[in-house]
C-alpha cells in the first residue's frame, strides 16, 4: 500500500473517530429530548450509557489511538504534513479529555 493511501486511511479514521465522540456528546446532552432519559433517574442514566455513550466513548478513544500509534510509527514514511497535522488535531483533544475522563474516575474512587 502506497504511502499517501495509508495517510488517507489515518484521516478517515481520524474523522471517524472525532464523528463518534461528538455523536456521543450530542446524544448525552440531548438524552433527554431523544430518549426521553431523565438525568436524575438511575435506571435510565443505567441503560443509555450502557447501550450508547460508553460504547461510542470507547470505539472513538480506540480508533484515535490507532490513528495516533499509525502516525507516529510511520511518520517518516508519510510526506504529507497537513493530512498528518489534521489527523492529529482532530484526535488529541478527544484523546485528552477521554484522559482527563479517566483520571477524575479513578481519583473519585480513591478519596
Amino acid at each position: 500500500m502506497t504511502p499517501g493511501k495509508k495517510q488517507t486511511i489515518d484521516l478517515m479514521l481520524a474523522i471517524l473517530a472525532a464523528g463518534f465522540f461528538a455523536t456521543a456528546v450530542v446524544l448525552n446532552v440531548y438524552r433527554y429530548q431523544l430518549f426521553g432519559v431523565v438525568h436524575h433517574n438511575a435506571a435510565n442514566n443505567f441503560w443509555f450509557n450502557l447501550t450508547f455513550f460508553i460504547p461510542l466513548m470507547l470505539l472513538s478513544a480506540a480508533l484515535c489511538i490507532l490513528v495516533n500509534l499509525r502516525l507516529f510509527f510511520g511518520w517518516n514514511e508519510r510526506t504529507n504534513l497537513v493530512k498528518k497535522m489534521i489527523s492529529l488535531a482532530l484526535t488529541a483533544p478527544v484523546l485528552l479529555i477521554f484522559l482527563k475522563s479517566l483520571v477524575q474516575i479513578f481519583l473519585m474512587n480513591f478519596n
